[in-house]
This record gives structure tokens, sequence and C-alpha cells, in this order.
């Protein structure tokens, strides 16, 4: 296939965004509409949908839909739909949709887990392409390229990431349980209590220690590159600090829902309702990841693995041994 990496495509809206001109148009959750009689470089819209009546380089829409009646240069659609009445020069590529044809594509026409709808009128000079998807309306249109579509692996497929996500499911429901019980068979019950009740009483500082030991995980590697073994070192012990806060933070969950004295029943319970919050998608990944991660990492490391609440707090405000007088 001839068309241009979606990759591609992507770092250009990137990059446009980053340096966007008077001859760009970039929004946010609100529509982008390009008059008749309007040239633009690049119009890139977040959240929302594009009509084009004039003349456009590369038009993009994350989470949005593209109506296309003048000209553009490439066109990319992701979670939306493309129609195009008027003419792309180049590609035209949809994620997650349907792809609509009733004008002239001189490039290739993609569509990724939809599929395609080519009107009578419709005319792609590249290869017409549908991944999990069908194309219709093929007779009537003019293609000049190759026609590929896998409709009917579009249902294995589709049960396949059924079975994908129950699994991934699974292991974060069984993952946070398991890992909570070998902290607390390591450290003892009183320990996972005591950074339990630093989340509950210091989150706010959990917090944020939590986001400077993340950052210095990042850091020290690669400011003491020149010695060997120091990046496994400090994975190792990253994500002994994280099993051990999140021991605590599962206590701290489960005893809002399980009413019981003892440590381990409301640690697995808490375990698993937090591993199972975090695999829900948008939610789960961009909010509750790096909460309870950043709480996690700072609890445990505030309360120097269980030792007392103020533990960090007290080593930082101990004076200094005073210096011998001469």
């Amino acid at each position: 296939m001839r068309f241009r990496p979606i990759v591609l495509l992507l770092l250009a809206a990137a990059w446009s965004i980053s340096t966007a001109g008077a001859q760009e148009r970039i929004m946010v959750g609100e529509d982008i509409y390009v008059a008749a009689g309007e040239d633009l470089d690049d119009v890139i819209c977040i959240g929302c949908s594009i009509r084009i009546d004039g003349k456009v380089g590369d038009a993009v829409a994350i989470a949005g839909n593209i109506e296309l009646a003048g000209e553009a240069r490439d066109a990319v659609s992701i979670f939306g739909w493309i129609r195009v009445d008027g003419e792309v020069d180049g590609d035209a590529v949809v994620i997650g949709n349907r792809l609509e044809v009733n004008g002239k594509i001189r490039g290739d026409a993609v569509s990724v887990l939809g599929g395609m709808d080519l009107g009578p009128g419709a005319e792609i000079d590249g290869d017409s392409v549908a991944v999990l998807g069908g194309i219709a309306g093929k007779a009537a249109a003019k293609l000049g390229g190759a026609v590929h579509e896998s409709e009917a692996l579009r249902t294995v497929a589709v049960s396949g990431a059924v079975v994908l996500f129950l699994l991934l499911v699974a292991a974060g429901l069984l993952a946070g349980p398991f890992i909570t019980f070998v902290a607390v068979a390591i450290l003892g019950e009183q320990r996972v209590e005591t950074v339990q009740q630093t989340v509950s009483q210091r989150a706010g500082m959990s917090f944020l220690i939590g986001l400077a030991v993340w950052f210095s995980s990042i850091i020290v590697p690669i400011m003491m590159f020149w010695a060997p073994g120091v990046e496994t070192l400090v994975t190792i012990a990253f994500f002994a600090v994280a099993a051990v806060g999140y021991a605590g933070i599962g206590l701290w969950v489960g005893r809002g829902m399980i009413n019981s004295n003892g440590v381990m029943a409301p640690a697995l319970f808490g375990s698993g309702l937090v591993g199972l919050i975090q695999l829900i998608p948008v939610i789960g990944w961009f909010i509750a990841w790096p909460i309870f991660g950043l709480l996690a990492l700072g609890a445990a490391t505030l309360s120097g693995f269980g030792t007392s609440v103020d533990w960090m707090l007290r080593r930082s405000e101990a004076e200094p041994v005073p210096r011998p007088t001469v």
C-alpha cells in the first residue's frame, strides 16, 4: 500500500499543535468549520468534528468526525467517521468507524475496525483497504488500486478482544490480592496497618512524595548510566515500594467496604477492587492509576515501609549532631 503510516500523520498533528500558526485551526471540544474560499494549512480537532467546504492541508479528528465537501491533502479520523464528498489529494484513514466516499481520493482509502461505503460516483486511485470490515458499493465505484477487506475475520477479532479483556480483568483481580498477600506475610499486619494509616492521615503528602519517588526512578538510572546494574536495582526497589504501598492502599479501601478488625481480608478485598477500577477505560488508565500508584509509592516511603506514620518527617526534623569544640 502506498499510503503514509498513520503514526507519521499523528506525529504531524502533535507537531502542528505545538507550533500552531495563523494558517492552522486547532480546537478541543469545539467543532471546526472551514468555509468555502478559506485555505488553511492544517485543521486538528480533539473531541469535536470538522466540516470542510474550503481547502485544507491535513485534517485530523480525534474522537470526532470529518465531513469533507471541499479539498484536503490528507484526512484522518480516530473513533469517528469520514465522509468524502469532495476531494482528498492524499490518503483518507479512519480508525474505529466507517469511511464513506462519494467524491475522489487520489491516494489510499483505509478503514480499521469499521468498514467502507462507496457511492456511485466514488473514485479511489490508490488501494481500498478495510481491516476487520467490509467494502460496500465496489461494483459501482471506480477503484484504481487493490481492494482488501476482511469482514469474515471481524467476528473472530471481536471475540478475541472480549476474551483478552476478560483475561485482563481476571489478572487485575488476582494480581493485586496476590501481591498484597505476599506483602502482609512478609511485613506483618502491623506494618501494613501503619501504611494504611499514613494514606488516611497524610494523603496529600503521600501523593507528592510518590510523585518524587516516581520521578527519581526515571532520573537516577539516567544520571548513573555509567554504573552497571543500577537500572535493575532501581526497578526492583521501585516495585518493592509499590507492592508495600498497594497493600496499604488495599487495606485503606477495604476497611471502608468490609467491617473487620483484621488486616488480611479487607486488604485482599480492597486490592482486588483497586485493580478492577484501574482496568476501567480512560478513567482507570488516566485517573485511577496515577492516583493510587502515587499514593502507594508515597505512603510506603513516608512511613518507612510501615515503621511509623511520621518516619520520614522525624528523620528530616532531627537535629544534627553538634560538632565538638576545640
